[in-house]
């Protein structure tokens, strides 16, 4: 849910995120470049509702703005040769958190 409205933030398996409005039931914005065909990607919207950062079956991370859709940025070099399954966004602070499936994979943690 975006902190501020009355919105979802949908993951669908086409390689597209889309908020919709829950009060008109619509989509507002369509955010796209990610690779989702199989595994259950999350993504997550800041805590300030300025942004969207979602994982990549590609191993990228995604940055979008929410208001016009527009990536902000496409990869974020920390060596993932997996896909990025979840991310979360500190709730107060300007840090966030990677991980991806497997054992040997370890979680990243940045300021942003």
């Amino acid at each position: 849910m975006h902190p501020a409205d009355k919105k979802l933030l949908i993951h669908s398996r086409d390689n597209r995120l889309r908020l919709l409005d829950c009060r008109f039931f619509s989509v507002t914005c369509a955010y796209s470049g990610l690779t989702n065909y199989q595994l259950p990607i999350r993504s997550t919207i800041s805590p300030d509702g300025r942004f969207i950062i979602s994982g990549s079956e590609d191993g990228r991370i995604f940055v979008w703005n929410v208001d016009n859709g527009t990536c902000v940025r496409s990869s974020w070099d920390i060596g993932y040769a997996v896909p990025v399954i979840d991310v979360a966004w500190h709730p107060y602070d300007h840090i966030v958190a990677f991980a991806a499936p497997g054992q040997q994979q370890p979680v990243w943690m940045f300021a942003v």
